[in-house]
């Protein structure tokens, strides 16, 4: 049984997922890993991610051919800005330490280097169907180690994990019984139309965006309408974690404006009252960092009236979790 982390945030993707990271990451009394997305329970490991994340980290080295170079000392002055007081300064470099402790733990040490090893090896020799997690159960106290014991609340948030299958689900509450678990959820269609404006933007899906094209494209990455499907979450998460440790945000609180009458100061409230933490202890904007100014494309009605269908009784089980879960 592990005791770290503490919480988890599941996703959903493409519901402020981004927004709880940065406010938790600025809270005096949370650590969460300078890396977002760290995907342990539904793959293996960002390794890739955590890589380009200690570049940034560290300064983009001068002589790396195509990349503008970020001298280290602009990186650490961002870290540890002028007018701090000698207490916010030392929060500050134990936070920095706690940063490059992750680094050293997940890529550097000896350790690391045998675990990705060890990891890249053993998965390929399980069957596919077998669930994920307990191909690799031998590298759970890896995972749970990478979290600092400094008495700070300690998670991480990676979005994907809210479509993980039943089993899995069922081992991650096995082997972290305490481990509390933070959901945002979104209207089903909204939601699924902000991943294909996604995909769009990364490149990842070529146009032109016809109607026709965007609605293959959705049937071809299933992802898509598997990350939109609220009802799967009563078989997974609902059934396996205790509803005292697991909180249903609405979304739309969270992109609600300061005259709503809930908006995302009172979410950061309901997080700060669930993890135990001080709620005054939130130090960003809660109004910054929620939609960014990102360019879209013109979606055809006919995808959203394709998506509604394929998503019918979606929004009714969404309703029927935030009337039961939300605080």
């Amino acid at each position: 049984m592990y005791t770290k982390p503490n919480f988890i945030g599941i996703g959903q993707a493409k519901a402020a997922t981004s927004w709880l990271y940065y406010n938790l990451r600025h809270h005096r009394e949370v650590w969460v890993p300078p890396q977002k997305e760290l995907h342990f329970f539904n793959k293996n490991f960002d390794y890739a991610a955590c890589e380009r994340r200690l570049i940034r980290f560290l300064g983009t080295p001068a002589t790396e051919p195509g990349v503008t170079p970020i001298p280290i000392i602009n990186v650490w002055d961002k870290m540890l800005p002028p007018g701090l007081t000698a207490e916010e300064q030392q929060a500050q470099m134990a936070r920095l330490q706690m940063d490059f402790d992750f680094f050293i733990k997940a890529l550097l040490s000896p350790r690391a280097k045998r675990v990705r090893q060890k990891l890249n090896k053993e998965l390929n020799s399980f069957p596919k169907g077998e669930a994920f997690i307990l191909r690799k159960r031998w590298h759970l106290n890896w995972y749970s180690e990478l979290f600092p014991d400094t008495g700070m609340c300690c998670g991480e948030v990676t979005p994907h994990y809210s479509v993980l299958d039943a089993k899995n689900v069922g081992i991650i509450a096995r082997f972290f019984p305490q481990l509390r678990v933070i959901l945002i959820l979104r209207d089903p269609v909204q939601r699924a139309l902000s991943h294909i404006q996604l995909n769009v933007r990364r490149g990842s899906w070529k146009g032109p965006f016809t109607a026709d094209t965007l609605i293959d494209l959705c049937r071809k990455h299933t992802v898509v309408l598997t990350k939109s499907r609220v009802s799967r979450l009563k078989a997974t998460w609902f059934k396996h974690v205790p509803k005292d440790r697991l909180l249903v945000l609405d979304f739309r609180d969270i992109v609600a404006p300061s005259t709503a009458p809930r908006g995302p100061v009172h979410v950061l409230g309901d997080v700060a009252a669930f993890l135990g933490l001080d709620p005054d202890g939130f130090t960003a904007d809660p109004y910054v960092h929620v939609m960014g100014n990102q360019s879209k494309i013109e979606i055809p009605d006919a995808v959203t009236d394709w998506l509604q269908q394929e998503l019918a009784g979606e929004a009714d089980h969404l309703d029927d979790i935030l009337a039961r879960h939300k605080p």
